[in-house]
C-alpha cells in the first residue's frame, strides 16, 4: 500500500499539464503562423497584382511613348557617354536609313561625319560630341547608302536609373536649304537686274573710246594704204622707165598732206586705249559672271580678296558718286573653301546697305563723298572681312533686329528686309561663320564677317 506522502502522482499530473500547455502554445503559434502566412500571401498576391498592373501600365506607357516618339517628325536618338547609339525613333531610322543593332555598336561618327575619324581616337571623338551638349548647330547626317543630308542637330543629357544618357534631336533641313537657295538665287538675279543699268554705263565708257580710237585708226589706215601704194608705184620705176610727173605729184601730196608725225605719235596711244578699253569691258564681264554664274554655286577654294574686288567692280556705278572705297586686303589670306556666289551676294548686300546709309546721311549742300572701307585679314585660322561706312548708323534699339527676315528701316518700295537676313543665312548658316555689327548713330556702321579657314562639306 502506497503512502499518502508519495510525490509521483503529482509529478505526473504536472508533466501532463506542461505538455498540454506546450501543445496549446504550439497550436496557437501554428494558427498565428497560418494567419500570418495567409496575410503575407494576400499581401503578396496584392503586391503581385499591383506589380502586374504597374508593369502593364509601364508597358502601355512605353508603347505610348514609343508611338509618340515615332510620330515626331524630327529624328531622336540616345547615346551612352562613349557616344555609342542606343535607341532611335522612326524618324531617325528613316533619316539615317538604318536602325540600332546591338550586335554591332554604332558610334556617333557613323551618323555625323564631323565626329568621325578623330586622329586622337574614339575617346577624342566622344569628347568632341560631349562638348556640344546644350547646343544646336547645322551639320551633315550620313545615310547608310553614303548620301548626305543637311540637318539641325540639338544635343542634351539626362540621368536615368543612375546612368547618364545623351540625346540628339535632328531636323531635316533639305527643304529649308532648297528654299534658301531659291531665295538667294532670286535676290542674286534681282541684284543683277538692279545693277544692269549701272553695268551698261560702266561698259559704255570704255566701249566709246574703243570705238573712237578704232575709227581714227581706220581712217589712218586708209591714208597709210594710199601712201604705201604711191611708194610701191615709185619702187617699180627704173632709169629706163622714170616716174611720171603725175606720179611724183601724187606722192608729194600723200607725203606732205598726211599728218604722219601725228599718226606716229597717236597710233600707239590709240592702240593702247583700245586694248585698255577691251580689258576694262572684259573685267566687268568677268566680275558679273563670277557674281552670278550658276556653276559657282558649288563649293570651291576661293580668293576672297578677288571676290570682294569683283563685287566692287560690278557695283561701282552704285557707289562711285556716293563714296570713296578704300580697300586694305591681306595678301596672306588663304583660299577659303566656300560657296562663292553666295558670299558675293553677302558682300554686295552689305555694300549696298552702306551706300544707302551714306546717301541718307549726305548733306545736299555738301558734295563731299562718304567712305566705305573694306579690310581683310587672317587670324587664328579665321578669315575676317571688315566692311565699314560713315553713314547714318544703326540705332541701338533695333541693332539686334537687323538680321531678322523682313525687318527694314527703309521706305516702302525701297527694301524688302531680306538683305541682311540673307547675309546671316549665308555666313552663319551655310558657312558656319560669324557676323557682328558695331554701330553708332551718326558715325556709321561696321560689319565683321568671320569665316573658318577649314570649312569642309558645308551645307
Amino acid at each position: 500500500m502506497l503512502s499518502t506522502n508519495d510525490p509521483r502522482p503529482n509529478s505526473h499530473a504536472s508533466s501532463l499539464d506542461a505538455l498540454k500547455r506546450q501543445a496549446e502554445r504550439e497550436r496557437r503559434a501554428r494558427q498565428e503562423a497560418e494567419r500570418l502566412f495567409e496575410k503575407a500571401s494576400r499581401e503578396l498576391r496584392l503586391a503581385q497584382a499591383r506589380t502586374e498592373a504597374f508593369a502593364f501600365q509601364l508597358e502601355e506607357r512605353n508603347v505610348a511613348t514609343t508611338a509618340i516618339l515615332d510620330s515626331v517628325a524630327q529624328g531622336i536618338i540616345t547615346l551612352n557617354r562613349n557616344g555609342v547609339l542606343e535607341t532611335m525613333n522612326l524618324a531617325a531610322q528613316e533619316l539615317f536609313s538604318f536602325s540600332v543593332n546591338s550586335a554591332s555598336p554604332t558610334r556617333i561618327g557613323a551618323l555625323l561625319p564631323e565626329f568621325a575619324g578623330d586622329p586622337l581616337g574614339e575617346a577624342a571623338e566622344s569628347r568632341s560630341f560631349l562638348a556640344l551638349v546644350g547646343q544646336s548647330r547645322e551639320t551633315i547626317a550620313l545615310r547608310k547608302d553614303g548620301t548626305q543630308t543637311p540637318v539641325e542637330a540639338t544635343f542634351g543629357e539626362l540621368t536615368l536609373g543612375g546612368r547618364r544618357i545623351y540625346t540628339g534631336l535632328f531636323r531635316d533641313l533639305t527643304q529649308r536649304k532648297r528654299l534658301e537657295m531659291q531665295i538667294t538665287h532670286a535676290q542674286r538675279m534681282e541684284s543683277a537686274g538692279e545693277l544692269a543699268a549701272g553695268i551698261a554705263h560702266e561698259i559704255n565708257t570704255p566701249i566709246q573710246y574703243v570705238c573712237d580710237n578704232a575709227q581714227y585708226l581706220d581712217r589712218s589706215i586708209v591714208e597709210l594704204t594710199n601712201f604705201f601704194e604711191q611708194v610701191a608705184a615709185l619702187a617699180e620705176t627704173t632709169p629706163a622707165n622714170p616716174p611720171t610727173a603725175e606720179l611724183m605729184d601724187q606722192f608729194r601730196r600723200e607725203a606732205l598732206d598726211g599728218d604722219w608725225e601725228f599718226f606716229i605719235a597717236e597710233a600707239p596711244l590709240a592702240v593702247k586705249q583700245v586694248l585698255e578699253g577691251a580689258e576694262s569691258v572684259a573685267k566687268i564681264v568677268r566680275a558679273m559672271k563670277e557674281f552670278s554664274h550658276p556653276g559657282l554655286e558649288e563649293q570651291a577654294a576661293v580668293d576672297l580678296n578677288h571676290a570682294l574686288q569683283s563685287t566692287l567692280t560690278i557695283s561701282r556705278n552704285q557707289w562711285d558718286d556716293v563714296a570713296e572705297v578704300i580697300t586694305e586686303f591681306d595678301d596672306s589670306l588663304p583660299l577659303v573653301n566656300c560657296f562663292p556666289c553666295d558670299l558675293n551676294q553677302a558682300f554686295l548686300n552689305i555694300i549696298m546697305n552702306a551706300v544707302y546709309a551714306i546717301r541718307k546721311a549726305a548733306d545736299p549742300r555738301d558734295d563731299r563723298k562718304g567712305t566705305i572701307s573694306i579690310r581683310t585679314r587672317y587670324t587664328n585660322d579665321w578669315v575676317e572681312i571688315h566692311i565699314c561706312d560713315d553713314g547714318v548708323g544703326i540705332p541701338e534699339e533695333i541693332r539686334e533686329k537687323i538680321f531678322d527676315p523682313f525687318f527694314t528701316t527703309k521706305e516702302i518700295g525701297e527694301g524688302t528686309g531680306q538683305g541682311l537676313a540673307i547675309v546671316r543665312s549665308i555666313v552663319v548658316g551655310k558657312h558656319r561663320g560669324e557676323i557682328e555689327c558695331d554701330s553708332k548713330v551718326g558715325a556709321g556702321a561696321s560689319f565683321t564677317l568671320r569665316l573658318p579657314n577649314s570649312t569642309c562639306s558645308l551645307h
